[in-house]
């Protein structure tokens, strides 16, 4: 792990970290960096021509150092040996690293249980079969709400001289005073052209091309030839047809004349 825990006030309560220099102290802080950063258990090889280039210090003062740890009453290292060789060992630097390392372990299983579980839940999925302008398709949505559906099978386009589904078909009756689709025809067409709106969006844009011109018909034509278009995408479509039947209008117009 690149940090460890530093506890300023027991740091400053401590009488033999206290009866240090300034630059023995110094010099103890960077020893616990490397105890924690190169070992396991929070040892250091106590050999001069070893830890005088850690310390960056001289020969002389290399030799006062490891001294004071490996001989004095008041220091906060532990010295061990093994095999014949000396080390120095902080043992509050061992505990703090084994807690770290468990915490750490625990974190990490964790993690791989809630990744487990997810993907458990993402394999259970729902069924639920739902009529589209093709026939009946199948919808897959998982407990967590996301939708996965099989590759899309567009509905067939309609010409001018087709007969629109029943399910789809605009029935002047069941129109509104203002010339507009029922709100829940509207959602019948957002449902079979998988239209990204919902159907009051669709039912305000619908207004908007009626007192420009454009019939219901055509609205439910240009949605059922491109499925899954917006509405902003589909007035495009209405607008680029409206500006085509124009200069239609216009060139018959003309051969008229002449």
């Amino acid at each position: 792990m690149n940090w460890f825990k530093f506890f300023p006030g027991d740091w400053l309560a401590d009488s033999k970290v206290q009866s240090m220099s300034l630059e023995m102290q110094g010099i103890y802080i960077r020893i616990l960096c490397y105890m924690w950063r190169d070992s396991e258990d929070a040892t250091i090889l106590a050999d001069p021509q070893f830890i005088r280039p850690l310390l960056g210090v001289s020969a002389q003062k290399t030799r006062k150092t490891l001294k004071f740890f490996l001989e004095s009453e008041i220091s906060p290292l532990k010295k061990v040996e093994r095999n014949g060789t000396l080390f120095l060992q902080s043992e509050r630097l061992l505990r703090e690293k084994t807690e770290a390392i468990n915490s750490s372990e625990k974190k990490r299983l964790a993690g791989m249980k809630g990744a487990a579980s997810r993907w458990d839940k993402d394999k259970k999925e729902v069924r639920q079969p739902h009529d589209s302008a093709n026939g009946k398709t199948w919808q897959y949505k998982n407990k967590d709400t996301r939708f996965k559906e099989p590759p899309y099978s567009p509905p067939t386009i309609l010409g001018e001289s087709d007969v629109l589904p029943e399910s789809a078909v605009v029935q002047n009756r069941g129109a509104k005073k203002n010339g507009s689709l029922a709100g829940g025809k509207w959602a019948e067409i957002v449902q079979h052209t998988d239209c990204p709106n919902k159907p009051e969006t669709v039912e305000m844009w619908a207004r908007r091309w009626r007192a420009k011109g454009v019939t219901e018909e055509d609205i439910i034509r240009a949605f059922q030839a491109h499925p899954g278009s917006t509405v902003i995408e589909v007035d495009k479509i209405l607008s680029k047809k409206d500006s085509a039947d124009s200069i239609q209008r216009m060139i018959r117009k003309s051969i008229q004349e002449t």
